[in-house]
């Protein structure tokens, strides 16, 4: 049968980006084959490209109930729930599409994924690495060897395995956007940001919080040594002996350093593409790293007085409430970056449904458990209301003559 000509415009669609011409196409000829598992897959490729994660999902199952022995459904499957934070899940279907094509490098890399995000970081590597041997020139191989490694905190490999794959496709998004994030976990500022902002500027829909780890660097980097320092200082304080109260003032001065030089070595090299980038991002996230810097500023002003004007309780007090403070601060981070994608919000709101709903399970199952048991104890009669049969304490042998 003669491939359907808009299957082939939709495919070429989806290759250069144009996916919601792909979906049109893609949903025009499922009206008239509804079940190409084909078609299908290809279709949940574009809605997840779209962001349509949970839809892809969806679609990607209606593929497999067509054709179970398809590897591409459970690819495509496998990358949604990535995508969805659904990983033990994306880890099955992983498995099932390696079984199927034990030899195409593509499901060996979203089994390395899979694998790496569920922290089983040494059999991710090697499977990340058997599908770069059967693909050595595939850039994604090593780019996702890369993931793996980052994940593992190998700095240093993560950083060789992405250079790697940047020589092999050198304008290669991911690639960059790898390396870059590796560059800020080793305070690398201006290169970091410089390049996330070209990955940002060709595009603007991915990843908008990521150019803002300079700002969270400041607002909650500091959080978890700045509280108890401010602790240590106020009890100091309150002891009573002069000599601890002078040692308190300079270790207040050490501590209003450090994180003053820390806070203006990140915003001086990072520039003010950090700040253009908090309006792309949800209200939570944008108030939660305005507290955290507030907190820390405060905390950072709060210790300079006690240091250098008035060394007294109730200004290393307010120190030690402001540095508490970053800690909320940084939950409703974390909870801003949920609002900054939906479908992991609702991903995760069906994990802890799903959940809930084991353990009433479970407790419904347990409950009558122990109910049938107590039944049962108060229906068995005691020794000495048991008749016993002629012959019942002799030994039976059931066994050959």
């Amino acid at each position: 049968m003669p491939a359907d000509p808009r299957l082939v415009h939709a495919r070429n669609f989806a290759e250069i980006g144009r996916n919601a011409d792909a979906e049109r196409l893609l949903r025009e000829v499922l009206a008239a084959r509804p079940a190409d598992a084909h078609t299908l897959a290809l279709l949940s490729y574009v809605l997840r490209q779209l962001g349509r994660y949970r839809e892809a999902r969806r679609v990607a199952d209606e593929a497999i109930a067509i054709a179970p022995d398809d590897p591409e459904p459970h690819l495509q499957r496998g990358e949604a729930l990535l995508e969805l934070g659904r990983f033990r899940h994306a880890l099955d279907s992983a498995r099932e599409a390696v079984r199927l094509a034990p030899q195409r490098p593509r499901e060996q890399l979203l089994l390395a994924r899979a694998l790496s995000d569920r922290d089983q970081h040494d059999e991710a590597r090697r499977v990340a690495e058997s599908a770069i041997a059967l693909d050595p020139r595939h850039a994604q191989g090593h780019f996702v060897l890369a993931g793996v490694e980052w994940n593992a905190r190998r700095l240093a490999e993560a950083e060789r395995a992405a250079r790697r794959g940047l020589e092999l496709s050198p304008t290669n998004a991911q690639g960059r956007w790898l390396l870059a994030m590796i560059d800020a976990k080793r305070w690398r500022v201006r290169r970091s940001v410089r390049a996330l902002t070209e990955v940002a500027g060709e595009q603007p829909t991915e990843r908008p919080g990521y150019l803002l780890w300079p700002l969270e660097a400041g607002a909650f980097g500091l959080r978890w040594w700045l509280a108890p320092a401010a602790l240590l200082v106020l009890i100091a304080t309150n002891v009573g002996m002069p000599s601890v109260l002078v040692g308190a003032r300079i270790g207040g001065t050490v501590i209003v350093l450090a994180a003053t030089a820390m806070v203006l070595r990140i915003f001086a090299a990072a520039g003010p593409a950090p700040w253009h980038a908090l309006r792309t991002v949800s209200r939570w996230r944008r108030r939660a790293i305005v507290s955290g810097l507030a907190c820390t500023g405060l905390t950072v002003v709060c210790l300079a007085t006690f240091a250098a004007v008035a060394p007294r309780w109730p200004v290393v007090t307010l120190a030690v409430v402001a540095a508490a403070g970053l800690w909320p601060a940084k939950l409703v981070d974390y909870w801003g970056r949920l609002d900054d994608e939906p479908e992991i919000r609702a991903a995760f709101g069906a994990d802890l449904r799903d959940w809930v709903a084991e353990l009433r399970r479970w407790w419904r199952q347990t409950r009558a458990s122990l109910r049938d048991a107590w039944h049962d104890t108060d229906t068995t009669p005691r020794d000495d209301q048991v008749t016993r049969a002629p012959g019942a304490g002799v030994e039976q042998h059931n066994g050959p003559a």
